[in-house]
């Protein structure tokens, strides 16, 4: 019974780490200028970015400037081109917020980098790929003259690099007609490189992750924004806007708008686009209603013949008030067509917490309290003069009371005083001859 008791107690003691980590495929000490790969795997509801990823050794910031992230698929990757300096590395990737056990969370996220022993004999650059058309990685020899074997998919060739240059290898992959995710090798004889390769297929042209943008045929538009979390309340309907943006040389005709089935039951899309000219923007209007808690994601799709673009979407209906954090949409107020109440009013319509703060989307109304705001501040400064001096005027007036009291008892110990020592009243002289009996 001792043996479990202290069994349970170690367990209780172990400290649980977030189920967002950063791993890497090699746990191991790393090269100078070895080029790395490490992924993030989980349900990230706001987009990372190169602004929040910092490398430090021990305490001190240090840059390492040639590093880069993509999503591919439900994965993030990031490549590091490490220094040439024996050194141990941490890298941290600051406000990652995730959702887990019907909870959201924005935490930090850090992993250790050893580097150790002589430098890699070539380094490339960049570690991953996002394509629709061909792949270009930089390869460069670190010492004397070699030869690199590459292979993707059925293709292979070879690479001749002089000692200490720079040559690029190139593989084309438009024949490629779905989207793949693979790795493409590249070998010397002492280091082989795995480097993650995402191929959008040209015929259907998707955008990436990073771009989200459809470039075939000099057509191109998009979502803005082209991700949005919301936060909604169950069994109240919730209006928002978002634009649809030409930025290509061509009209679009026969544009398609649509949303995934996750988001079917609870989207409905306003107007009904087909034609799009040449640097126009149209607003879309998006009505959401959920009738019960939970949370949402999927895509709303646009897409015509020649192209196809995408906005990421993540709906909260009713998220718990004790959770202490709440999606924050990565676009301006002025993106949601939304405006900021002052504090005197409350949003007639639904709030949605934007990298400026806090956004209505709807109109913003009086509150019930009426009046302007300058009007309340000025019958709340009044109320605190009248009560300044109500509290002053009683203080002299006890300071008056106490003062008359004491000069009264002052006066009532002198009477009696002075009664104490008046002279007693004169006694009757006594006459005749006193005489013994």
């Amino acid at each position: 019974m001792k043996k479990e008791s202290l069994i349970l107690i170690l367990l209780l003691l172990i400290p649980f780490s977030t189920a967002i980590e950063i791993h890497f495929k090699d746990n191991q000490t790393y090269n100078p200028l070895e080029t790395i790969v490490a992924t993030i795997e989980g349900n990230i509801i706001t987009p990372i970015t190169e602004d929040n990823i910092y490398f430090y050794e021990g305490r001190t910031q240090t840059p390492i400037t040639d590093f880069g992230i993509a999503k591919m698929r439900d994965k993030y990757y990031i490549y590091i081109v490490l220094p040439n300096k024996i050194r141990n590395y941490t890298m941290v990737i600051e406000d990652v917020h995730y959702f887990e056990a019907a909870q959201d969370h924005i935490a930090n996220l850090q992993a250790d980098i050893k580097v150790d022993g002589e430098p890699a004999d070539f380094t490339i650059t960049p570690g991953i790929v996002t394509t629709e058309k061909d792949i270009e990685i930089s390869a460069t020899s670190n010492f004397d003259a070699l030869i690199l074997t590459s292979a993707i998919l059925n293709h292979s060739k070879t690479t001749e690099i002089p000692a200490g240059q720079t040559k690029p290898i190139k593989f084309s992959v438009e024949t490629v007609d779905e989207q793949t995710l693979t790795d493409l090798i590249i070998s010397s004889e002492l280091k082989t490189y795995e480097v993650p390769i995402l191929i959008i297929p040209t015929k259907q042209n998707k955008t990436t992750n990073l771009t989200n943008q459809t470039d075939i045929n000099e057509t191109r538009f998009r979502f803005s924004p082209d991700q949005l979390s919301i936060n909604i309340t169950t069994n109240y309907p919730a209006k928002l806007s978002i634009s649809l943006i030409n930025d290509g040389e061509t009209d679009i005709e026969d544009l398609n708008l649509s949303v995934e089935d996750s988001l079917a039951e609870i989207l409905n899309l306003d107007p009904d686009i087909t034609n799009l000219a040449v640097n126009e923007t149209i607003e879309v209007n998006l009505t959401l209603f959920s009738i019960s808690d939970g949370v949402y994601t999927g895509r709303i799709i646009a897409e015509t013949d020649e192209g196809i673009s995408y906005l990421d979407l993540e709906v909260y209906s009713n998220l718990p008030e004790d959770n202490q954090s709440i999606p924050i949409t990565q676009v301006t107020c002025a993106e949601l067509s939304g405006t900021f109440c002052s504090y005197d009013q409350i949003c007639d319509g639904f709030e949605q917490t934007t990298i400026e703060g806090t956004c209505c989307i709807g109109t913003c109304q009086q509150s019930s309290g009426g009046g302007s705001g300058e009007s309340n501040w000025t019958k709340w400064v009044i109320i605190i003069i009248i009560i300044i001096a109500l509290g002053v005027i009683g203080f002299f007036v006890f300071k008056k009371i106490k003062s008359r009291k004491e000069i009264d008892k002052l006066k009532e110990k002198s009477n009696k005083f002075q009664d104490r020592f008046r002279s007693p009243t004169k006694a009757t002289q006594a006459r005749g001859a006193l005489s013994r009996e």
